[in-house]
């Protein structure tokens, strides 16, 4: 009928991935490290454009381009550290039709992972782990994304096996109880709305749990 809106695009073109990747691995004694660089240019990438009245898919040449380190320290008998770092960045070669901003979409900010695992006795080990990403400030806003504030999160895990095959674990997520997001509001997503806008959806609270496990 007249009052269907199309939001597909039947005129698309097949995206092309060109992608350059580098990367270094060192180990040492106590430690290792390693480390990624990739650059990623896309011809014809499919993207969503929300100002487009019907249609709303459209082709667009873009790059993607980041980094990511991680590695391991042992810094006891007892104590190894274990991190990850990840970074990238997404443009548009050009804007979109009837648009001005050239940000990407679902590119995430720089982001941490670090955990220190300290054993008690054989096999039986204390997890802490902090996980933090940076504020989320280039984003494109023009197809419902916006911006989020960084946020650091702090889990902690005991786990502690036995003779007989059996595992117990209990930990604590989210200790400090923060309130934080790890995606965003990209226009694409329609399957949770609030009237005419995507909702931002915040991830869990802090909460407890326990596992029993056996292992034959």
């Amino acid at each position: 009928s007249g009052n269907t809106k199309v939001t597909g695009t039947d005129t698309l073109n097949q995206t092309f991935n060109h992608e350059l990747d580098m990367g270094v691995r060192y180990e040492w004694e106590k430690s290792s490290f390693k480390t990624k660089l990739f650059y990623s240019m896309l011809t014809d990438y499919i993207y969503y454009n929300k100002t487009n009245t019907k249609n709303n898919f459209e082709n667009v040449d873009a790059t993607i381009y980041g980094a990511q380190l991680s590695g391991t320290y042992d810094a006891t008998q007892r104590m190894v550290l274990v991190y990850g770092l990840a970074y990238q960045r997404g443009q548009k070669a050009n804007a979109l039709s009837g648009q001005t901003g050239t940000n990407l979409a679902e590119i995430p900010p720089l982001k941490l992972n670090a955990s220190v695992d300290y054993e008690i006795q054989a096999k039986s080990f204390i997890k802490a782990e902090v996980i933090a990403a940076d504020a989320w400030s280039e984003f494109d806003a023009e197809n419902g994304e916006q911006a989020i504030d960084a946020y650091a999160v702090l889990n902690l895990k005991y786990n502690k096996p036995f003779k007989n095959g059996f595992e117990f674990v209990i930990g604590v997520d989210n200790v400090l109880n923060s309130v934080y997001n790890t995606t965003n509001t990209y226009a694409d997503l329609t399957l949770l709305t609030g009237g005419t806008d995507i909702m931002l959806i915040n991830e869990p609270g802090r909460y407890y749990y326990t596992n029993l496990r056996y292992q034959f």
